[in-house]
């Protein structure tokens, strides 16, 4: 049997992602994070095909583990703003590994810390999938009539910051060409 804390993990499939619900999506609508961890997966392995496609050497068992567990500890910690988690950063890192280990998958700890760090090729595609994931959900959303720009603007201003830094040419390039429509259309076409 696996050390995994089965029962707590599956918890993730019904915790709303906490900034929806803040902004006015009923929470048996809002994207769960099971559903956020889905998409985010899923962006990364469209980049990692795509970077690979255009020559970048890159580790996509280790983009696709590092996406697949980047929320993960929320099945312990709940799904927390990330204002707080910035404002609180040192411990909510010290948190989220004591999390890891209880949920059985202590021997990810080291891939989880190395993704938090942004320092990797592999990170950041982590995170920009992690952005751009919420960007989608966030569009799709105001499309619905759900009142989301500010999240909408912030992570769009994140991810240009993100593939605007020198020596990221080619990772804006692939990205642009994967979901340039909702990085560079105007919040207003969505969002009233």
């Amino acid at each position: 049997m696996l050390g995994l804390n089965v029962g707590k993990l599956i918890n993730l499939r019904n915790l709303p992602r906490t900034g929806w619900v803040l902004r006015g999506i009923p929470a048996s609508l809002a994207e769960s994070v099971v559903d956020h961890l889905f998409l985010t997966t899923l962006v990364s392995m469209l980049i990692v095909d795509k970077l690979k496609k255009m020559g970048v050497r890159i580790d996509s068992e280790k983009v696709l583990k590092a996406s697949l567990l980047h929320d993960i500890p929320e099945a312990i910690t709940g799904d927390v703003v990330r204002p707080l988690k910035a404002a609180y950063r040192k411990e909510f890192e010290s948190i989220e590994e004591n999390a890891l280990r209880e949920l059985g998958l202590g021997d990810y700890v080291d891939l989880f810390v190395e993704t938090g760090r942004e320092e990797t090729l592999e990170s950041l595609i982590v995170k920009l999938s992690d952005d751009l994931a919420t960007l989608i959900v966030g569009v799709e959303e105001c499309k619905k009539g759900f009142d989301v720009s500010d999240i909408v603007n912030n992570t769009r201003r994140d991810i240009v910051e993100k593939i605007s830094k020198p020596g990221l040419e080619i990772v804006k390039k692939a990205v642009g060409e994967l979901f340039g429509t909702y990085i560079t259309s105007s919040t207003n076409e969505y969002c009233s």
